[in-house]
C-alpha cells in the first residue's frame, strides 16, 4: 500500500477473499473502492504537517474503531469532514490522545453509534459532527473543549447523559438541539 496513488469505484467490490487492515497515506481512495467487502478495513491518512496527519476516511464494515494516535511517524491530530459518514455499522469509536479535532460532519448519521470517547486536548467538535447520531447515549466533553459548533449534536434523540468537563468559550446555536432525552 505505501505506493498506491489511487483506487477507484469499486476496485474491489464485494471481494469476499480479500481481508485485512490496509493504511493508505496521501493515496485517493474512492468510498465505494471496497464497498461489500466484509473482512476490509481501510484507514486513509492526509499529512498536514512534517509530523501530522488526520484521518481522510475509514471504510469498513466493522463495529467499533480505535483510531491509532500515530500512523508511520506521523501524530493523528484530526479528521477530515465526513470522515466517517453515514457510516451504518459503526458503534463506537475511541480517539487518540492525540487529537485536537473533531471535523464538520465527521459522524453525520452514523445512526448506529452508541459511544465515542473524546479525550482530553480535543478543543473543538465542527457543525453537525454528530447530527443525527440517533443511538449516541451518553457523551463526555472533555475540560479542553473551547468551540462546540452549530448542531453538533443535532438530532442525538438517544441521549441521556451528557457531562460537560469544561467552560467551553463558544457553544454555537442548536448545538444540543433535538436531544429529545
Amino acid at each position: 500500500p505505501e505506493t498506491v496513488e489511487s483506487i477507484g469505484s469499486m476496485a474491489f467490490y464485494s471481494c469476499s477473499a480479500l481481508h485485512g487492515t490496509y493504511t493508505f497515506i496521501n493515496a485517493s481512495i474512492n468510498a465505494s473502492a471496497f464497498s461489500s467487502c466484509e473482512g476490509v478495513t481501510a484507514w486513509c491518512y492526509r499529512t498536514v504537517t512534517a509530523t501530522e496527519a488526520v484521518l481522510e476516511a475509514c471504510y469498513s464494515s466493522a463495529s467499533a474503531f480505535s483510531v491509532p494516535a500515530y500512523v508511520d511517524d506521523y501524530a493523528v491530530t484530526g479528521m477530515s469532514a465526513q470522515a466517517f459518514y453515514g457510516c451504518r455499522s459503526i458503534t463506537s469509536v475511541t480517539l487518540p490522545e492525540t487529537f485536537r479535532t473533531i471535523s464538520a460532519e465527521a459522524f453525520y448519521k452514523c445512526a448506529t453509534l452508541r459511544s465515542i470517547s473524546i479525550p482530553e486536548g480535543v478543543t473543538a467538535i465542527g457543525e453537525n459532527a454528530f447530527c443525527g447520531c440517533t443511538s449516541l447515549t451518553s457523551v463526555v466533553i472533555p475540560a479542553s473543549m473551547d468551540s462546540i459548533a452549530s448542531q453538533a449534536f443535532y438530532n442525538c434523540t438517544g441521549m441521556t447523559s451528557l457531562t460537560v468537563r469544561s467552560a467551553a468559550t463558544e457553544l454555537r446555536s442548536f448545538a444540543f438541539a433535538g436531544c429529545s432525552s
